[in-house]
């Protein structure tokens, strides 16, 4: 009799043993079905014509535009673009417009109010010039520029976009990236 008891509890183990290797068989089977098919899908689009324009020669430096202070000096000039007259999506319009004009934008949001009646540029880092340059780019004048470097900031220019905004001679190249609906 004891042996009748043995075989029983060795057929349960079994049939446990049975669904787990089910389970892994098709597992297994499961992730060479999705292999292949990401096989196949390489190999037919392998020639594709999409493809054809990338130009692999290119390198990554002629792709990026560049600001003429960086062509002469080597410099990426790093900027912040802070809203400060409230009106939507400001912030970003004038991130966009600075970063297709080779600018490196770190930080972009509101500012500490709305009640800017002027675009400010504020030097942060660095000579001069290099505010000249965000200046330059937002088509305002150079004496409008304001002094206040701070060494434990990372970026070299802050810009506050003031309530001149849709003033500025800049403006019209702004909203080529940004069109208002």
């Amino acid at each position: 009799m004891a042996k009748k008891k043995h075989k029983r509890q060795t057929r349960k183990k079994k049939k446990s043993t049975d669904f787990k290797g089910l389970f892994s068989n098709l597992l297994i089977f499961g992730l060479v079905v999705i292999v292949m098919g990401f096989v196949w899908s390489v190999i037919n689009n392998w020639d594709s014509d999409k493809y054809s324009s990338f130009d692999p020669k290119t390198d990554l430096p002629t792709l990026i535009t560049k600001t003429d202070y960086e062509k002469e000096t080597g410099h990426k000039i790093k900027v912040e673009v802070f809203n400060g007259c409230g009106e939507e999506n400001v912030a970003s319009m004038f991130t966009d417009f600075f970063r297709t004009e080779g600018f490196d934008v770190l930080n972009s949001g509101n500012a500490d109010h709305f009640g800017y009646p002027n675009t400010q540029v504020i030097l942060r880092q660095g000579e001069r010039e290099i505010a000249e340059e965000v200046a330059k780019s937002l088509k305002i004048d150079f004496p409008d520029i304001i002094i206040k470097k701070d060494p434990y900031l990372f970026i070299d220019v802050t810009i506050i976009i003031g309530n001149d905004w849709d003033n500025l001679d800049s403006f019209g190249d702004v909203i080529k990236f940004n069109p208002i609906f």
